[in-house]
């Protein structure tokens, strides 16, 4: 599947919000809006379109006390 840099996706169901973001090199799909420990990821593809492995927790999301 090719997916075009300046996709941005949000479904109204779940509230998730998915949109590329171009970078010098390489790509990531930012995921927003997620359940879990994580309110965010970034998934980093290659300019090829290749997933290389990497994810990452953005915003981890606070325990209260």
């Amino acid at each position: 599947m090719n997916i075009k840099d300046d996709f941005k996706f949000v479904d109204v169901v779940t509230g998730l919000k998915l949109s590329i973001i171009v970078g010098k090199e390489l790509d990531r799909l930012h995921v927003e809006n997620i359940r879990g420990d994580c309110n965010n990821r970034d998934f980093w593809f290659t300019k090829d379109g290749k997933f290389d492995g990497t994810g990452s927790c953005v915003e981890e999301k606070l325990i209260p006390a």
